[in-house]
């Protein structure tokens, strides 16, 4: 019986979700996420928001209200919950067994703090490196180094 597996290749911009049977050599892309506001600046994600409440504030208040986390930290956990609702889906829609996760390290901390616990269970290999626009076949190797 062969055993469907998820692959998941993913940054704070954009995460890659691949399908692949144990002994198949190829991986076949089955979803794409994007988060197009991860790549502006901060002061452009803060603009009308935090930024104005601070330039209206005092001077003293200015020290005192910092935000508990920045506009693109707070990006990164939202992203980061998306792509776990794609994985539980997934998961719950029995689509896959098994799941290996590739990921930036900061967005990987973020994802495994997102995912429920039987999803978590079913990670197989974890890569800690920012690598999602590299091709399978690179993406396989890292995998089997892991």
């Amino acid at each position: 019986m062969q055993t469907t597996r998820w692959v998941v290749v993913a940054n704070r911009e954009k995460a890659k979700i691949y399908q692949r049977n144990k002994q198949a050599t190829e991986m076949e892309l089955i979803e794409e996420l994007d988060c197009p506001d991860a790549r502006l600046h901060e002061q452009d994600l803060a603009s009308g928001t935090l930024g104005e409440a601070l330039s209206s504030a005092g001077e003293n208040q200015q020290r005192t209200m910092r935000p508990e986390h920045t506009e693109h930290q707070k990006l990164l956990i939202d992203f980061a919950g998306d792509v776990a609702n794609k994985l539980e889906k997934g998961r719950k829609a029995h689509l896959f067994e098994h799941l290996d996760v590739i990921a930036d390290p900061g967005f990987l901390g973020a994802l495994r703090e997102k995912l429920a616990s039987p999803t978590l269970q079913l990670i197989e290999k974890e890569v800690s490196k920012n690598v999602v626009d590299a091709e399978p076949k690179a993406l396989r190797k890292y995998l089997v180094d892991a």
